[in-house]
């Protein structure tokens, strides 16, 4: 599945989900990953990255969060993007969702 369709799925369960007291960082994590979107798809990013970006969205997909973890880890040597934070706040947001 394309890493726009996870994330974004990703992100509409966090929105869905998240209590009202979440909401400011559920809107911060909504800016930054339309950030990201418009990254994807503009092309600006750089292949490595994007390979990186599939690995991560397929562990999302199979809610594998030790996965998307180390995942973020190795990007965030080389991308310090605001759409990183909001990377890492996703997973911290659906991680806790049922």
């Amino acid at each position: 599945m394309p890493v726009f369709t996870v994330l974004n799925n990703a992100l509409q369960r966090a929105k869905a989900g998240a209590a009202p007291a979440q909401r400011r960082l559920v809107e911060d994590v909504d800016r930054r990953m339309n950030q990201l979107f418009d990254a994807l798809n503009a092309g600006t990013l750089a292949e490595p990255v994007v390979a990186a970006l599939h690995t991560y969205a397929r562990a999302v997909e199979q809610r594998d969060w030790a996965t998307a973890v180390r995942v973020h880890q190795e990007l965030s040597v080389s991308q310090f993007d605001a759409w990183m934070i909001g990377l890492k706040r996703l997973v911290d947001l659906v991680a806790k969702m049922p």
